[in-house]
C-alpha cells in the first residue's frame, strides 16, 4: 500500500515536471519570439532613423546648393550692375584702349612716333595681331573697332593719337595711367573724333595735359567721371578750338598743384555748360584767354576760383557773353 502511494506520487511528480517543463518551453519560445520581433522592430526603427538622417542630409545639401547658387548669382548681378560704366578690364591685368576708326585700307591706329607700341591688337573682335605690330594696319570694313592691348604700364602718352583724323571714338575706361606723367597732345588734331571716355581711369601722377584735345573740331563728348587727377600742373590749350563741344564737366578733377589755365577753353564756340567746381586755382599764375571765344556760354560761375597768385588774366572772358 505504501509502495503504491509512492509510485503514484512519483508519477504525479513526473507529470508535474513535464507540465512545468512544457510551460518553460512555451515561455522560452514566446520569449525568443518576442526577442526576435523586438530585434526586427529595432532593426526597422534603426533603418528608418538612418533613412531619415540621409533624407535630412540630402535636403541640407540641396538647400546649401540653392543658397550658394543664389549668392553666386547675386554677386555676378552686382558686378554687372555696379556702375553704368563697368568694364571687364577691372578683372584684367592688361590695359587696353578701344578705338572706332572710319575707312578701310591702310589706317593709322596710333601715332607712328609713339612708344611702346601695343603688345597685341584685336580687329573687329576677330583677328588678333601679336607679331610685327606697327602703327598702321590694313582694314577691310568701313567702320572698325580696334582694341589696343598693353601688357606693361605706359610711362608717357605724349602725341599718342595726335593727328589721326579717322578716329571717331576713344574708350579707355579703367585705364592705368598711374606711371604716366605727361599726356600732352594726347589726341590733338583728331578732327573726326566725336567721343572720348576717360571714366574711372587712374591718371594720379600725370602733371601735364597741354593740348590734350586741342583742334578736335568734331568733339562733342568727353566723359571724365571718376577720372583720378591729383598732380595736374598745366591744362594750357586743353580744349582749344573744340568748336562743337556743348558741355564740359571736369568736376572730378583734383588740382591742388595747378599753375596754368592758359587758353584752356579758348574757341569752344558751342559750349553752353561747364563744370569746374573742384578745380583748385590757389597756385595758378596764368589765366590768359581761359574762356576766350566761348560765345554760347550764358553763365559762368567762378566763385570758387582763387586768384591771389594770378599774374596774367588778359582776355579771360573776351566776348564770352556775346
Amino acid at each position: 500500500m505504501f509502495h503504491e502511494m509512492r509510485t503514484n506520487k512519483a508519477l504525479e511528480n513526473q507529470e508535474n515536471h513535464k507540465e512545468i517543463k512544457a510551460k518553460h518551453q512555451i515561455n522560452y519560445s514566446h520569449k525568443k519570439e518576442m526577442e526576435s520581433k523586438n530585434y526586427s522592430k529595432g532593426k526597422n526603427e534603426n533603418k528608418i532613423k538612418s533613412l531619415m538622417k540621409l533624407n535630412i542630409i540630402e535636403n541640407s545639401i540641396k538647400t546649401y546648393l540653392i543658397i550658394l547658387s543664389l549668392i553666386i548669382y547675386i554677386s555676378i548681378f552686382s558686378l554687372i550692375n555696379t556702375s553704368k560704366d563697368v568694364d571687364l578690364r577691372e578683372l584684367s591685368k592688361d590695359n587696353f584702349i578701344l578705338l572706332t576708326i572710319q575707312g578701310n585700307g591702310t589706317q593709322s591706329i596710333i601715332n607712328e612716333n609713339f612708344s611702346p607700341l601695343p603688345s597685341s591688337i584685336q580687329i573687329n573682335d576677330n583677328e588678333v595681331i601679336t607679331e610685327n605690330i606697327s602703327a598702321k594696319i590694313e582694314l577691310t570694313s568701313e567702320t572698325n573697332t580696334i582694341k589696343l592691348i598693353w601688357t606693361s604700364q605706359l610711362t608717357s602718352c605724349i602725341n599718342m593719337f595726335k593727328n589721326l583724323k579717322n578716329i571717331t571714338t576713344i574708350i579707355l575706361t579703367y585705364f592705368d595711367f598711374s606711371s604716366v606723367k605727361n599726356m600732352d597732345s594726347f589726341c590733338e588734331g583728331c578732327t573726326h573724333l566725336k567721343s572720348v571716355d576717360l571714366s574711372n581711369s587712374d591718371a594720379s601722377n600725370v602733371n601735364r595735359m597741354m593740348y590734350m584735345f586741342s583742334n578736335c573740331t568734331s568733339l562733342i563728348s568727353v566723359n571724365s567721371s571718376n577720372f583720378i587727377t591729383n598732380n595736374i600742373r598745366n591744362l594750357d590749350f586743353m580744349f582749344y578750338d573744340c568748336g562743337n563741344i556743348t558741355s564740359i564737366d571736369l568736376s572730378s578733377f583734383h588740382t591742388p598743384d595747378l599753375i596754368s589755365l592758359y587758353n584752356s577753353f579758348d574757341g569752344c564756340k558751342s559750349l553752353t555748360y561747364i563744370n569746374l567746381d573742384n578745380i583748385q586755382t590757389s597756385k595758378v599764375t596764368n589765366m590768359i584767354g581761359t574762356f576766350r571765344d566761348c560765345n554760347s556760354l550764358s553763365s559762368l560761375d567762378l566763385s570758387q576760383f582763387e586768384t591771389i597768385l594770378v599774374e596774367h588774366m588778359d582776355q579771360i572772358l573776351l566776348i564770352v557773353f556775346h
